[in-house]
């Protein structure tokens, strides 16, 4: 069941059925901010003013990361906070692995061999589904099948 509203110790968030993958990469990028060093002012500021994200459950945290493709959550959301890299690494996190290559992507086929073994070894046995698209390579499907 989806709400659109979640209310947790009377502050309200939305759902994540109501967040659009564009709201949730700027969410990414506001928290990465708010969590360097050189931005702590500003950040307390900021987070002082709406609602503290970490203070969603665990499981909505993981159902919105769960949006985000392959690339995402292993170059970018799992860096964000603590919270967030032990969701990502969390072995139930990976049953599909979806990867492609396209022109707005700014890895090289190296680095998706890489992005693609990472998230293979994050599932711990548990995936299910895989595609990859446009670099695959003989030794990335023997380590797939070994896994």
């Amino acid at each position: 069941m989806c709400l659109n509203l979640v209310s947790i110790n009377s502050v309200f968030y939305y759902s994540p059925c109501c967040f659009t993958l564009e709201m949730f990469r700027c969410l990414i990028c506001t928290m990465a901010l708010c969590s360097s060093r050189t931005m702590k002012k500003k950040a307390k500021m900021e987070i002082s003013e709406g609602p503290n994200w970490l203070d969603l459950p665990r499981d909505i945290t993981q159902n919105i990361l769960q949006r985000l493709s392959t690339v995402e959550i292993v170059t970018s959301a799992s860096l964000v906070c603590p919270l967030w890299w032990n969701i990502c690494k969390d072995p139930l996190m990976w049953p599909t692995t979806h990867m492609g290559y396209n022109d707005r992507c700014p890895y090289n086929n190296m680095d998706l061999v890489n992005i693609c073994r990472y998230a293979v070894k994050r599932s711990c046995g548990h995936l299910k589904e895989i595609e990859i698209e446009h670099f695959c390579t003989n030794d990335l499907l023997k380590y797939i099948a070994e896994w």
